[in-house]
């Protein structure tokens, strides 16, 4: 639906937080027509260990919740998966091998910034 009116969703840690994001619109609004609709909402953290290991799984560029779930099955541990190489990410998970090599550059190459 977000994507259909092409609505933007802005995540915050409590109610101060969104206070101050609306401020920052409102006071951005005084300048520039704001004419969309905005939706403010909580993002909630969940509160099983399983959970939170497939959501930071699946946040990594190219692997989707069906992949983390896949990973998460044959390696069992976040750090199994990111100590695994292209070949063993490609021939457990069922992932195309041209997709692991991205996602192992994501997380065995050091960072530059």
């Amino acid at each position: 639906m977000a994507l259909s009116y092409n609505l933007k969703i802005v995540y915050s840690s409590d109610i101060k937080e969104s206070a101050n994001i609306l401020e920052i619109i409102y006071k951005h609004g005084k300048y520039y027509k704001i004419e969309k609709f905005l939706l403010i909402k909580q993002k909630r953290i969940p509160n099983n260990t399983y959970q939170q290991q497939l959501n930071i799984i699946a946040s990594i560029p190219h692997i989707g919740e069906k992949y983390a779930e896949r990973l998460l099955k044959n390696f069992k541990t976040i750090k199994n998966i990111i100590n695994a190489s292209p070949q063993e990410l490609s021939s457990k998970a069922g992932i195309p091998y041209k997709t692991s090599i991205k996602i192992w550059r994501i997380l065995n190459e050091e960072y530059k910034g």
